[in-house]
């Protein structure tokens, strides 16, 4: 009611007129207005200057209090409906409480003094479109009829109407005005079906209130509670709470051990958001195909939400936070397949908004960005979350442009970029300083014959930075500078210069100065850096022409040539021979394996019997050999696994080892991995420790790069199947398995909700 209240007040103040009526009335859920706060305070009341606000009135008791700044004696405030006048109190504060019929009541405010009033207004008044005393019972009786609460499923309404003074709150709530009149409780039932999430706050009270949302039909279990002690202020930020609804039915209790009480409240009811994230969900990547997304959420006591984005390529990102209750924040991002911890931040208990802002800089291996969001209230509460990426990629593309100069021609060809030579055609790129991205080097195509020359001009445009651009002939048989030209800008924006090259390919760098001299005295990814734009235009002429050659091979060069492609053509094949061979005796062997199921209980035999070299040797052998049957076929030769995966890309197997078959004292497993879809990239599959301290691999057969408790399978092709012996160290009772990888560049992961006990062998 306040805002309805105040809106109204401030509309009637723009008249400038000596008395003004505005006769209409508010609707549900008020005016939208853009700044609550500034309505609310600083009402002015010029001296000899009257308002009366008409509203529609159910039959019901009011209170309005007005503060003056300490001092309303030049203030006259009544109420009244027609029937009776209400006068106020007048001390530090002006005071009027009653009772209205129902129809049309007036609110009326006079400055009889001779200087102007600043007013600030809080009240609770039996509005027709509120719930009052008239909707609730006064004991809990599940026969009461359910009230009908306005709700909304659209959060990001609810973080749009987000002010200052009121912190966030569902703009479309349902508002509730009530006196007590002798009772000390009363009751309104809820229909919980139509939400999952209730928001409730406590605006303005004359004594001492107390609200609570109760659970089930007999109301036992207490949900949430706020409360004021006294009479509120009109400085006071609402007391707002927000909880998720389980039963059918929700009771909202007011208590008070003032029988005159009156207060004003506001109800909502949220619906489902189609965007919450699932608690603690990692695997859904969120593709931006714009440069900002907004994500919302619902946090209950103990949970946990996980937004994970697409972030490939060097960028800076703005990340914002806003949420009912103050928030720890995690962010870290996948580079080069390892999760890196960026940024840790916790939303301010003292801010009732609890809005945040950082900013970070990812480097170019970086896959995939993780924000991990917990609450650190004990209340239920909602957030959003802004994901704001700027990409300083060169020539309109997402990429940093790369920064060396080529090792060869084959190198350049590969990984360097050409720039087109064409006069009045424009390129654009950046040098990201704050990630040390100090240069920028393209290649420069020239085709002509021996003797061809070209003149090259080059116009480079900047932001009043010290950068140098140069122009390189290069001669790649030795990677020697033949001759080169370069401009600096360093009080202006623009430079030029000019360069005589021969035909092929050379070098157009550009670079910081700062970077050159050793000057960049910050650390990586430093926010406080701008990065620097740059623009060129390039062109070029050709000076001399040069001489067509021309030559006839002989006849015995043409035979010469033929024998020594077949030749090195035998030598290319022997490799290959080799290889068919060797998977021959392999597949030999594997047919006389698949005969002998249960093969490791045949090595665990075999160890008892005191054979555990030969148990070890042929395991090795084994782990190759089981590869070349069918995957299926394969795991029946192990035996029965101890964990088996299955999704609709991968197979994973998992079989315990003897202790005897450890190389270094350590606790050797059997994994087994089949990759059913897609190519994987970056593969790599995690030991985890699902009780006690952390595993640490140390060692593999066969070997494989490894680190902490992860192995690196780099890339496994559709339909291949890998066996390898891992060798743990560590003081973990449980073991689990997961994988994780890129396939067609997009993040995937598999992994076993179960686990094994490794101290049972």
């Amino acid at each position: 009611m306040e805002h309805r209240i105040a809106t109204i007040i401030f509309g009637a103040l723009l008249a400038m007129s000596p008395f003004f009526i505005f006769d209409g009335y508010a609707s549900h859920g008020g005016i939208q207005i853009a700044d609550e706060e500034a309505l609310l305070r600083d009402i002015s009341l010029p001296s000899g200057e009257s308002i009366s606000v008409v509203f529609s009135s159910r039959a019901g008791g009011f209170w309005v209090d007005a503060d003056c700044g300490g001092d309303c004696r030049d203030l006259w405030l009544t109420v009244s409906d027609g029937v009776s006048e209400n006068t106020a109190t007048i001390t530090d504060n002006a005071v009027v409480k009653g009772q209205l019929v129902e129809g049309v009541a007036w609110l009326n405010l006079s400055n009889t003094g001779s200087d102007s009033l600043n007013i600030d207004i809080q009240a609770s008044l039996p509005e027709l479109n509120s719930l009052g005393n008239a909707d609730s019972s006064s004991t809990r009786n599940s026969a009461v009829q359910a009230n009908s609460f306005l709700s909304t499923s659209n959060l990001a309404e609810t973080f749009a109407a987000k002010t200052t003074r009121g912190g966030i709150h569902d703009p479309s709530a349902t508002w509730i005005n009530a006196t007590f009149n002798g009772l000390d409780s009363m009751y309104w039932l809820i229909d919980a079906n139509i939400s999952e999430v209730l928001e409730l706050s406590l605006l303005h009270s004359s004594a001492d209130v107390e609200l609570r949302l109760l659970s089930g039909d007999d109301g036992n279990q207490v949900l949430a509670s706020l409360s004021s002690q006294s009479n509120t202020s009109s400085s006071t930020a609402p007391q707002r709470i927000w909880n998720t609804t389980t039963d059918n039915h929700t009771w909202l209790e007011a208590t008070t051990t003032t029988a005159s009480s009156t207060f004003s409240a506001r109800l909502a009811a949220h619906g489902s958001i189609d965007n919450w994230p699932a608690t603690g969900e990692v695997n859904d990547v969120q593709e931006l195909h714009e440069e900002s997304a907004t994500f919302y959420g619902l946090l209950s006591t103990g949970d946990e939400d996980v937004i994970m984005v697409n972030a490939s390529g060097p960028h800076l990102w703005k990340l914002t936070s806003s949420s009912t209750t103050a928030l720890d924040v995690n962010i870290s991002a996948m580079v080069d397949g390892i999760w890196v911890p960026f940024l840790a931040f916790q939303g301010l208990q003292s801010d009732s908004t609890h809005y945040s802002d950082s900013s970070i800089w990812t480097p170019e291996a970086t896959a995939l960005l993780k924000i991990s969001i917990s609450s650190l209230s004990e209340e239920t509460g909602i957030w959003s979350f802004e994901v704001m990426r700027t990409t300083f990629g060169d020539l309109d593309s997402t990429t940093d442009a790369n920064g060396a100069i080529p090792m060869n021609i084959d190198n350049a060809m590969g990984d360097w970029d050409f720039i087109e030579l064409k006069e009045g055609v424009s390129h654009s790129g950046w040098l990201s300083l704050p990630i040390y991205d100090g240069a920028d080097t393209y290649l420069l195509n020239l085709e002509g014959w021996e003797e061809s020359r070209y003149r090259i001009k080059l116009q480079l445009t900047a932001d009043n930075t010290r950068i140098v651009v140069e122009l390189i002939e290069m001669d790649w048989s030795s990677r020697t500078i033949i001759s080169n030209s370069s401009t600096i800008i360093d009080d202006g924006i623009e430079g030029e210069t000019t360069l005589e090259v021969g035909e092929g390919t050379h070098l157009l760098r550009i670079r910081s100065v700062e970077l050159i001299n050793g000057e960049g005295n910050w650390t990586w990814g430093d926010v406080n850096i701008s990065p620097i734009p740059w623009t060129i235009e390039i062109s070029s002429i050709q000076s001399e022409e040069g001489i067509e050659p021309w030559f006839k091979g002989e006849g015995f060069v043409s035979q010469a040539s033929t024998g020594l492609l077949y030749f090195l053509g035998f030598l290319m094949l022997t490799p290959i021979i080799w290889v068919i061979w060797t998977n021959r005796i392999h597949s030999r062997r594997a047919a006389q394996l698949a005969g002998d199921k249960e093969r490791l209980k045949t090595l665990r035999k075999m160890i008892a019997e005191g054979q555990v070299k030969q148990a070890i040797s042929d395991l090795k052998l084994s782990l190759r050999t089981i590869a070349a049957l069918d995957w299926e076929e394969g795991v029946e030769t192990w035996g029965k696994a101890n964990i088996r995966h299955r999704t609709v890309a991968v197979d994973l197997a998992v079989w315990k080892l003897a202790p005897e078959f450890s190389n270094k004292g350590g606790v050797p497993v059997l994994f087994g991995v089949h990759i059913l879809k897609g190519t994987w990239q970056v593969a790599a599959v995690r030991f985890e420790v699902s009780a006690g301290e952390h595993w640490t691999v140390i060692s593999t057969e066969p070997r494989f790069l490894s680190r902490g408790d992860e192995v690196f399978l780099d890339t496994l092709a559709e339909g291949s199947r890998t066996f390898l012996k891992v060798e743990l160290e560590g003081n973990g009772t449980g073991l689990e398995v997961s994988m994780s990888g890129l396939v067609e560049n997009k993040p995937v992961a598999a992994k076993h909700t179960g686990s094994i006990r490794l101290e049972e062998e």
